[in-house]
């Protein structure tokens, strides 16, 4: 059997169906693995308390045994390494995780402080369209009445000038009627 699972769909129902050859590779790999675990640790402790009998024991296995021995050693070194070498690694990552974090929240508190400051902004933005919008008819009233005074101005300022035109045209006429008696 292979490791594989499958999910099928038949007459509108879905099927999901397990193959088991995945488990049985896995208790045998287990097995083995807990096996030579278990081999090795009787032999260590054959040879710590009785080592002559533990030399046999290796000696009836012949040099192969010891060479896995070594080799399942090798490998416990290389693993426990490798372990603590992600163990440093992942711990790395969490603390930069976690300075992300807390980074993310300075960010979204900050960009929640300009949201609210956009929207106070925007608010009186709006408040002072409104304010403008109500008052410019009164604005245009106002340079209407100026518009109106400006002109009065304007002519009776034209009126002052002719009239100052005639007085001045009278006295330079006053110096010759004076001279002829008229005066």
């Amino acid at each position: 059997m292979d490791l594989a699972s499958t999910m099928k769909q038949r007459d509108g129902k879905l099927e999901l169906q397990v193959r088991t050859g995945w488990l049985r590779g896995m208790l045998v790999m287990g097995f083995g693995a807990g096996g030579g675990i278990a081999a090795g640790w009787g032999l260590l402790e054959l040879v710590s308390h009785d080592p002559k009998e533990g030399f046999a024991v290796l000696k009836a296995w012949g040099p192969w045994a010891l060479v896995v021995a070594l080799a399942m050693l090798l490998a416990w070194k290389i693993a426990t390494q490798a372990i603590a070498l992600v163990k440093v690694g992942v711990e790395a990552f969490m603390r930069t995780s976690e300075r992300g974090a807390v980074a993310s929240e300075s960010q979204a508190a900050a960009l929640s402080k300009l949201a609210d400051q956009g929207g106070r902004n925007a608010e009186e933005v709006r408040r002072l369209a409104t304010f403008a919008a109500q008052e410019f008819p009164s604005v245009y009233a106002r340079f209407d009445q100026q518009e109106a005074k400006l002109n009065a101005n304007h002519d009776a300022t034209l009126a002052v000038h002719a009239l100052v035109e005639k007085l001045a045209a009278r006295c330079d006429e006053a110096p010759g009627r004076a001279e002829r008696g008229q005066g």
